[in-house]
């Protein structure tokens, strides 16, 4: 994910011919902003500063402009609203590839949604290139899918669009807790006990939330309902639905 994003930034800071200042988090405390310097990036100035890692970007408007930057340079679109046929199109990430926090009994979600309405999409991986991640996320209207180290591919979903974030027993979201959530109109989490009820909860290192693969149906909370329900509480999300609750 670091390389991505310092990917992302220095091909917005080259095509936009940026002047790039590296502040040390003395500088700025009081201000409450801190800006990182990483790898090459850190490489890149003076050894003398000091290197921080802290993603918050404030205020929220520069994350919005930000967006817009990404769109132009690594879509080549000035706009960030659905384009085509995208608004008709769902895509479930499975997290199928993943170690953890995979999504068992994929096809029970696919009853949420009207096949003859929308094209349905499972993705069970996510490319690697920026490019090609940026392609894939923003040609969705709407996005289902657990928790993850691809929450900033946020920024290439439009900003009329819906993401479903799914968390196993608590929520642990980047995509809130960076104000990426902000950067659509439609952004919605549903959290419960969605494993084995027999089985004591797995909790990675240094994470909020459960690390159990993910059950549709058949855990202590059923996700089928549980996406329902807040989905329908959004606007946004509520028109993807077959049924609203």
């Amino acid at each position: 994910a670091r390389s991505w994003i310092m990917d992302l930034f220095w091909a917005i800071a080259e095509s936009r011919r940026w002047h790039i200042y590296n502040l040390t988090q003395q500088s700025v405390s009081n201000s409450g902003v801190r800006f990182c310097a990483r790898e090459a990036m850190y490489e890149s100035f003076h050894q003398g500063y000091t290197g921080c890692c802290d993603f918050r970007l404030t205020p929220k408007q520069f994350l919005l402009d930000f967006k817009r930057e990404a769109w132009s340079v690594v879509l080549g679109r000035e706009t960030t609203t659905l384009d085509g046929n995208a608004r008709l199109r769902i895509m479930i990430y499975t997290r199928g590839k993943s170690a953890r926090r995979k999504i068992v009994g994929t096809h029970k979600l696919l009853t949420m949604f009207d096949p003859q309405k929308f094209k349905i999409s499972i993705v069970d991986d996510i490319p690697e290139s920026l490019v090609e991640q940026a392609q894939l996320f923003s040609s969705f209207g709407a996005v289902i899918g657990p928790n993850g180290g691809w929450a900033p591919n946020v920024l290439f979903m439009a900003s009329d669009s819906c993401l479903a974030e799914i968390h196993q027993y608590r929520i642990d979201s980047w995509v809130e807790r960076y104000g990426l959530g902000n950067t659509i109109s439609g952004f919605v989490t549903a959290t419960g006990h969605y494993f084995d009820p027999k089985v004591k909860p797995r909790f990675g290192p240094k994470r909020v939330g459960g690390d159990d693969d993910i059950w549709v149906t058949g855990g202590r909370s059923n996700l089928l309902s549980d996406l329902t329900r807040v989905m329908s509480a959004n606007k946004v999300c509520r028109r993807f639905l077959k049924n609203p609750a």
